[in-house]
């Protein structure tokens, strides 16, 4: 047999109100016990990146909530210490083929500096492009081309001094470089849009190479 019970109105009152309160009084512990960490991340520059690494960040188990800020290549996570630690963030970063590395809070992190002189200055052309095709500014891709097809020319030839992998890499970016100018001129948006980011993924592979010698 079944029995209802009638709970005082005031009573029921009592109830929900202790139930709010006790809600409150987890949601602050557990804001209360959070760290924050802050992340470099290195090859991220725009929103396609960003939203890789931010999916990657949020399925780390204790990860409580992600900002990125893009122009200062930063992600600030909250997280539990008790499910996670900052190590286990930036390996979730790094194995989506991007990197990061610890940060103090807000330390603004530009391009990545080899202290190779082809590489770096190659590198600040292709950054300059891609501040304009994040802004939707694809003129930057014409605009800085020339300089790039220069700059590229020196890469090759030091990436072929250096020899092995490094001059193959040489070789696929400066086939990329041809890929998006034809591209540019053809003018349609979405192929420009590929074109550079087959550029910057094969560049990004030679910052690699390098990293792993020093």
């Amino acid at each position: 047999m079944l029995y209802s019970v009638r709970i005082p109105i005031q009573t029921k009152e009592v109830i929900m109100k202790r139930i709010c309160v006790g809600a409150i009084l987890c949601l602050l512990a557990s804001v209360a016990a959070a760290d924050l960490a802050d992340l470099k991340l290195i090859g991220v520059h725009c929103p396609k990146g960003g939203a890789v690494v931010e999916k990657a960040l949020r399925e780390v188990p204790g990860v409580l909530e992600v900002g990125l800020d893009l122009d200062k290549a930063l992600a600030a996570v909250r997280y539990d210490p008790v499910k996670t630690k900052p190590e286990a963030l930036v390996a979730a970063v790094n194995a989506t083929g991007y990197e990061a590395e610890l940060a103090k809070a807000g330390e603004p992190h530009p391009c990545p500096a080899t202290g190779d002189g082809p590489v770096d200055r190659f590198h600040a052309v292709l950054h300059r492009m891609h501040e304009g095709v994040n802004d939707g500014a694809f003129d930057a891709i014409t605009e800085n081309m020339a300089d790039m097809k220069v700059r590229r020319d020196a890469l090759v030839e030091h990436c072929k001094e250096v020899g092995g992998e490094m001059a193959d890499l040489a070789a696929a970016v400066s086939a990329d470089v041809d890929a998006l100018e034809n591209a540019s001129q053809g003018g349609a948006e979405k192929d420009i849009e590929k074109a550079f980011e087959t550029l910057h993924d094969d560049f990004y592979k030679i910052l690699g190479k390098l990293g792993e010698k020093k």
